[in-house]
């Protein structure tokens, strides 16, 4: 069978993920677990170390395109064919995708390959265990046949799982997975299969919102976190040839599921935040930490930057997150590769000085008490201005 032919071919674009390599042992000196392969690529990417998967165009429903590729025999995976060139045209995999039989034009539909990030992590396990074939795309779309779709952030009534302590026989209630995410994570690591049990007995649909939901924007974190330790459980079990450690695992998810979600650019009073001795104005929440830094002391990388935070957390009495950002946190790496601290404050003293003018503007507008276009069109303006900085 030829390949399908496609219109926005480059040849000499590499496909994605452009290389893997195993995370490097661990030695005496580092006791911490090793960073997952899939929290490994994401933070590599956030340093610009790694090119991001190629930007899909299709992310959202949309109807009138009838030229979507599928796998033989998944009629409910769709891929765009920006994605299929971008990852698959010049792989093993060419000849793996068939044009999608005929659907009605004006149906919607969204990429699954550009929309979804559990496909993503199927191609790059793919890579990882060097699989010769596609068979975690078909176990996906089968899972997507069967199951109501992860609603997101959105609250809905579900029947809801999450993991046992052994020692405790305890649930953990702050983590609540909905069938999909939890059949598809298993799908992905079959050493963890048994892992997600329900959270009621007898089961029955209540309201919830799924902890393991991957919606695009800060929500990914966590997500990024919880996956990190179910990967890196399966492959330590992997490695010794073991079952996986569910009481590690029990630990881990509930310290995490207990840790407040970031702020962002809500101001909090007296609470405790991560902070730098050389960087004054730098304020982390915990999340952040977990997300951004701690990677960097784990891997026991050049700790020029990193290493320059407090070892605990210390209250400030007004603060805000610095690190919430795709651009701080773009600004944070190119501090750690350049190695220069002094970039680093300036950047953060930079925003932190912004911030100060735009809510000084906004409090001037609000005590004028004025509410006329003009003022709502300055207002606008100046959010925006701030935008630019966040």
């Amino acid at each position: 069978m030829q390949p399908p032919t496609l219109s926005a071919s480059t040849p000499s674009q590499p496909s994605w993920p452009p290389r893997f390599e195993p995370p490097p042992p661990q030695n005496s000196t580092n006791t911490s677990p090793p960073i997952s392969s899939y929290r490994r690529f994401s933070t590599e990417v956030y340093s610009g170390e790694l090119p991001d998967i190629p930007h899909c165009p299709r992310t959202r429903e949309e109807a009138g395109h009838i030229d979507w590729l599928t796998l033989p025999r998944c009629d409910n995976f769709n891929i765009c064919p920006s994605c299929y060139d971008a990852n698959f045209a010049r792989t093993e995999f060419v000849h793996e995708f068939v044009p999608m039989p005929f659907r009605p034009r004006d149906r919607p539909r969204a990429c699954d390959f550009g929309a979804s990030e559990y496909y993503r992590i199927a191609w790059l396990f793919t890579r990882k265990y060097g699989r010769h074939d596609l068979g975690l795309f078909h176990s996906l779309a089968k899972i997507a046949a069967q199951v109501k779709p992860c609603t997101g952030h959105r609250e809905v009534s579900r029947i809801w799982y999450s993991i046992k302590d052994p020692t405790s026989k305890r649930l953990i209630d702050e983590f609540t997975v909905c069938p999909a995410c939890a059949k598809t994570v298993e799908a992905l690591l079959p050493s963890l299969t048994g892992l997600f049990v329900p959270l009621d007995s007898p089961a029955e649909p209540t309201r919830g919102v799924c902890a393991m939901h991957h919606d695009l924007g800060h929500d990914r974190d966590r997500f990024l976190l919880y996956f990190d330790v179910l990967e890196g459980a399966a492959d330590r079990a992997f490695q010794t040839k073991s079952v996986p450690n569910v009481q590690a695992i029990a630990t881990r998810i509930r310290q995490l599921a207990i840790i407040p979600p970031c702020p962002e650019n809500q101001t909090l009073y007296n609470a405790r935040w991560h902070t730098m001795r050389s960087v004054s104005a730098m304020s982390v929440c915990p999340e952040c930490f977990l997300m951004v830094v701690q990677p960097l002391l784990d891997g026991r990388e050049d700790l020029t930057v990193a290493g320059d935070f407090h070892q605990r957390p210390g209250p400030k009495e007004r603060a805000t997150c610095t690190l919430y950002s795709d651009r701080m946190r773009g600004i944070f790496h190119r501090a750690v590769m350049k190695r220069d601290l002094a970039y680093l404050k300036a950047k953060v003293n930079e925003r932190a000085d912004k911030k100060r003018e735009c809510e000084a503007r906004l409090e001037a507008l609000q005590r004028q008490g004025l509410r006329t276009p003009w003022t709502a069109t300055e207002q606008e303006r100046i959010v925006r201005e701030w935008k630019r900085f966040e």
